[in-house]
């Protein structure tokens, strides 16, 4: 069978155009500004992954287990989603799960995560508050799997378009 060129320029051009989901791993808990994340940081990996179908994990042997890890209340106001965050690969047996805890004083509001993007996955995390809400979900085809959501003054999630 004989191809004519243009047909095999486009069939190649196709298969190199093809992007590929990326694996982001977090090695530090400092940085976690979503306006100026730093490198290895939680906020750094989600402002990468927004929309991309990209996955977010941890490095346990960096950060130790079991991991508290400190949201700021800026993410309230930042728009993220798109993406998996999986707290359970890598995570070592008989371990507790991976907390992420909003920074803010009692009784201040903010929010853990504003997740606006579709088809955003979280598996294996302990949402835990300190005044506010848990997650606001504003988009659809989300998963929330194996998690705790509690302490929250406000909403532990809220579903809403």
């Amino acid at each position: 069978m004989k191809y004519s060129f243009p047909l095999l320029l486009i069939a190649i051009i196709l298969c190199f155009s093809k992007t590929f989901a990326t694996t982001h791993i977090v090695t530090t808990k400092a940085g976690n500004s979503p306006w100026s994340p730093g490198v290895g940081s939680l906020a750094k990996a989600i402002v990468d992954s927004k929309n991309t179908g990209d996955t977010i994990i941890f490095d346990y042997s960096i950060l130790g287990s079991p991991l508290t890890y400190p949201i700021p209340a800026t993410f309230s106001n930042f728009d993220i989603g798109g993406f998996t965050l999986d707290g359970l690969r890598g995570l070592p047996s008989n371990t507790a799960l991976t907390q992420i805890q909003l920074s803010t004083a009692p009784g201040n509001g903010g929010t853990v995560f504003r997740i606006t993007q579709n088809s955003t996955t979280l598996i294996g995390i302990d949402f835990v508050g300190n005044g506010g809400n848990g997650l606001i979900m504003t988009s659809s085809n989300n998963i929330v799997d194996s998690c705790y959501i509690h302490d929250f003054d406000m909403h532990g999630i809220n579903i809403s378009n």
